[in-house]
């Protein structure tokens, strides 16, 4: 258990990092979470789709890299600015 308690901490503070760096919101089994500035300045050139739901005024701006899902969650406004 003490391999598996070294490698949480490594992971912690290489978050921390990244973090820091760019606004790393969080990560999971199925995705990376941005904020969106350094999203569009990871993905500048990416074809980024959009999943929407008007019901719950919810925005996700995303893409895949090496098999790995990125999203941004966006305001009502920043989607409509988008997709002008």
């Amino acid at each position: 258990m003490t391999d598996i308690k070294d490698r949480l901490v490594s992971l912690a503070k290489e978050y921390q990092e990244i973090h820091e760096k760019t606004s790393l919101c969080g990560v999971d089994q199925d995705r990376v979470h941005l904020l969106k500035r350094s999203f569009d300045e990871l993905f500048p050139e990416e074809d980024a789709q959009y999943y929407v739901d008007d019901k719950d005024d919810y925005f996700v701006k995303y893409t895949e890299y090496d098999g790995v899902k990125f999203i941004c969650v966006l305001t009502r406004e920043e989607y409509e600015n988008e997709k002008v």
